[in-house]
């Protein structure tokens, strides 16, 4: 894991290389490095996890080819490729970093495809004369970039981007609004400036020496939904790919912890993780806890319990420096956040940098692939509906509410909404939307903002679409990118990987949920996971209480409040300060969302625009 920075033709000063690289500096504690030739310039900044020697230094230069490579990531099959390549490639290091070099050499950009990890990456390609830019299939690493006359820069976070000699930046209000009114950050390539972009997940994209940059090429598709039904020696198959993904995972010359929350996902991959580490390395694993007793706090418990070999690390939060935190998180995330479950995490980083952990696994991902969301369940009431089988429709209706909080009355409109025309769709969340214009002074009208993205007649489908790339995986991935960045930490995502992905996905939905969320993980690790944890009702993620952190004083909440709104020139003043007292010290909760996104985006503009 590291930082990446470069710039690209003649239009622009390379001497600002180093100012680029310092913005990011936090990225790569453990050394740094540049490449200039012609009207190419590339900078690392290294954290290092594999390979510990100066041999795995970037940028790294092939010598048979002359191309330089600069990497954010780990590429988890660098063994199984390196094996395949040796003879054809004379290696120099033991890196992941050198087998991208080679993996190109031999196979050009189709060795893209051959590499399974999470990785963003610059490679100079000297006969080519041009710099191909790539992102991995999930948008796990961030790239970033905003082009000029004769120039493009490039960068693993905006901040590398911005406040830059003869160069401006500017609020983007239409991603603005789409976070204020939904919750939504990262749903496209656009960003909260309106100068910057992101290479979009999946895809490359080549850059000429002059800066010209090529229309981006995807390389993967998400799979679409498969018919395979579940049979028992599937549930051992199951556990065969997890398992493999997590070993793979866990490849790293530094120990490696866990997150653990006592959800379903980080629970699966922190049991199954202990008993693939030597006894002289034991796991380690990083949980919020509340003060009251509740399911989350005992699940935690139960997993501690369910692994005595392991050491435990929790901390608990009254949301003392909630405040006091949120201006430094903001500014290492480039954009305002969505809860507060991003400090927590932020908070979690910290402590687990106290303890010298330098690689942590993460569940994310999971709920997006097996079906962890009530979001799922709707949608796939709506693809039995629209394949006409109503009565498994009816017995679900029934079914589903014995594990979750909605009624089957709930269920059924919530189905019934699933297989709306997309229009129609819109037009609700136009509606839903309306408040926010008041807000924004009516810089914005409702009706211009997307927010379904990606549209398919199978509504499972396009339920998966917008949550793996617009509603939940990026903002998700985004901020576990930049808080662990910020201490000096990698996290991995093993339910990120393709390769299990496009496994799961060839089962069917129906199979998939069954008559509750996540049933085929719930089944297949029966024996592996405690059964507490494999029987909890709803989904647990970091305990994180944002109205207590917000109540936690109530004085210094609006006084910090008033100071940030102030200076924001597209607020709405009168509005912004009556949603102040209304939710702070009138304890309206029917606006508590829409009071915590003005003020993370004031946050955001005072820390970028008015600093």
């Amino acid at each position: 894991m590291c930082g990446i920075t470069g710039i690209i033709g003649p239009g622009y000063d390379h001497d600002q290389l180093d100012r680029m690289m310092q913005r990011i500096t936090h990225r790569g504690p453990d050394g740094e490095g540049k490449w200039t030739a012609g009207n190419i310039s590339l900078g690392h900044l290294r954290l290092k996890i594999i390979d510990l020697s100066d041999r795995a230094a970037q940028p790294m230069v092939c010598r048979a080819t002359q191309n330089t490579l600069v990497f954010n990531g780990e590429i988890y099959n660098y063994k199984e490729i390196r094996a395949e390549l040796e003879g054809r490639y004379m290696f120099q290091s033991d890196s992941d970093t050198e087998v991208i070099l080679a993996a190109y050499a031999v196979w050009g950009p189709e060795a893209i495809g051959r590499l399974r990890g999470m990785f963003a990456f610059a490679l100079y390609d000297a006969r080519r004369r041009a710099t191909l830019l790539v992102r991995d299939r999930f948008g796990i690493k961030p790239l970033y970039y905003r082009a000029g006359v004769d120039f493009l820069l490039f960068s693993s976070e905006i901040k590398g981007l911005i406040n830059l000699p003869g160069l401006t930046h500017s609020p983007n209000l239409h991603k603005v609004f789409g976070f204020l009114a939904h919750r939504h950050l990262d749903t496209d390539s656009q960003t909260f400036f309106s100068e910057i972009f992101q290479l979009p997940p999946a895809t490359y994209a080549w850059v000429g020496e002059t800066g010209d940059l090529s229309n981006p090429v995807e390389y993967w598709k998400p799979p679409r939904p498969g018919d395979r039904h579940i049979l028992e020696q599937d549930m051992e198959a199951f556990r065969s790919e997890l398992r493999n993904s997590i070993r793979l995972h866990l490849r790293a010359d530094v120990p490696v912890s866990c997150f653990l929350s006592g959800g379903l996902d980080s629970s699966s991959i922190a049991c199954l993780a202990a008993g693939m580490l030597d006894k002289e390395r034991p796991l380690q694993t990083y949980s919020s806890i509340l003060v009251e007793k509740n399911e989350e706090n005992a699940l935690i418990d139960v997993v501690r319990d369910y692994l005595p070999g392991c050491i435990h690390h929790g901390v608990v939060f009254d949301g003392g420096n909630f405040l006091e935190e949120l201006p430094a998180i903001t500014w290492h995330h480039d954009e305002p956040f969505a809860d507060a479950s991003m400090y927590v995490h932020w908070e979690l980083c910290k402590l687990a940098q106290s303890h010298g952990t330098k690689v942590m696994l993460s569940g994310n991902g999971g709920d997006e692939l097996l079906g962890g969301y009530a979001n799922h369940l709707y949608a796939q009431l709506a693809r039995i509906l629209r394949q006409g089988k109503i009565g498994l429709w009816l017995e679900y209706l029934g079914r589903y509410p014995i594990h979750r909080p909605e009624s089957s009355f709930q269920f059924f409109v919530r189905s019934i909404q699933e297989v709306l025309p997309f229009t129609l769709r819109e037009l609700q969340k136009d509606i839903q939307g309306l408040p926010v214009r008041k807000l924004l002074q009516g810089q914005i009208k409702a009706n211009t903002y997307i927010f379904y993205r990606y549209h398919d007649n199978d509504p499972y489908f396009a339920n998966v679409l917008n949550n793996l790339r617009s509603w939940t995986i990026p903002q998700f991935l985004h901020y576990e990118d930049r808080n662990s960045m910020a201490f000096g930490i990698e996290i991995r995502v093993p339910m990120l990987d393709h390769v299990f992905w496009e496994f799961v996905t060839k089962y069917t939905p129906q199979d998939l949920l069954k008559y509750r969320t996540k049933q085929f993980l719930r089944d297949a690790l029966e024996g592996s996971v405690p059964d507490p944890v494999l029987k909890q009702r709803l989904k647990h993620g970091f305990a994180a209480p944002l109205e207590r952190f917000v109540y936690y004083n109530k004085t210094a909440t609006i006084e910090f409040y008033h100071d940030q709104i102030k200076s924001v020139p597209f607020f709405n003043q009168p509005e912004i300060r009556r949603l102040g007292k209304a939710v702070v010290l009138d304890g309206d909760q029917t606006r508590f969302h829409y009071f915590w996104r003005v003020l993370s985006t004031a946050i955001w503009y005072n820390t970028f625009f008015h600093a």
